[in-house]
């Protein structure tokens, strides 16, 4: 039975779900539930809850919202019960292949977000060679799973699927990004010590006029002062 199937007939079998998913039929020809079913997901709404919204728009599982998030990605980041998972790969299996703005596929934010080893298992079977993709800085996400103290379980699963290859090109990626890294820190130090000795150089250039144009005033009424009084220069 699929799962959409499974999740009417629980639907069907709860008053309260019944009730929802009606109201959401209805709401239908008003609004799109997609910013109330990301809305949900975020605020770790009930499971019964989201995936009667989802029943009832099953098509709201492929839509962005406005940071770039599809609603996989939402449930991934806020630890979805994997019925959720299932339903919203069910309802979008191409959503396990998306990344969002920052570059991570659900994989990584599952890894990272420490979800349960029934999701990671769902989105690895979705999308086999996810557990091969890097992110943008290089981590595969066996090694996110582990920097980010994911349930020993899952880290034990993505490390047997992972292979020595991908592992390897993950080192070399790494060492690349902190390269790159490095570099653009020297820039900013090197850019904000040149800051830093400008301004300096600038503010002297500064005193500098402003203590001779001090001196001269101070000249200039003196040399008024001796003539209004008659004096020559003064010897001692």
């Amino acid at each position: 039975m699929m799962m959409a199937e499974r999740a009417m007939l629980l639907i069907m079998k709860t008053p309260s779900l019944m009730n929802g998913y009606i109201v959401a039929r209805v709401r239908k020809k008003h609004a799109s539930t997609h910013p109330r079913l990301q809305a949900a997901i975020e605020r770790r709404a009930e499971m019964t809850e989201v995936i009667a919204m989802l029943a009832a728009h099953p098509r709201g599982a492929e839509r962005v919202d406005h940071k770039g998030d599809l609603p996989i990605h939402s449930a991934c980041k806020h630890n979805a019960d994997p019925l959720v998972i299932e339903c919203l790969l069910e309802a979008n299996p191409t959503g396990a292949t998306a990344r969002d703005k920052k570059g991570f596929l659900p994989i990584h934010l599952a890894a990272g977000y420490r979800a349960e080893l029934e999701s990671v298992e769902l989105l690895v079977r979705t999308f086999p060679e996810s557990v091969s993709c890097m992110d943008k800085r290089g981590c595969l996400p066996v090694t996110l799973a582990r920097t980010y103290d994911a349930p020993r379980d899952v880290v034990e699963f993505l490390a047997s699927e992972t292979t020595d290859e991908a592992m390897a090109e993950e080192w070399v990626a790494r060492r690349e990004d902190a390269t790159r890294r490095r570099r653009r820190k020297e820039m900013r130090e090197r850019r904000r010590g040149g800051g830093i000795v400008g301004l300096a150089v600038g503010l002297a250039r500064r005193l500098g006029s402003a203590l001779g144009e001090l001196a001269g005033a101070r000249g200039t009424a003196t040399r008024r002062r001796r003539r209004r009084s008659g004096g020559g220069v003064e010897y001692r």
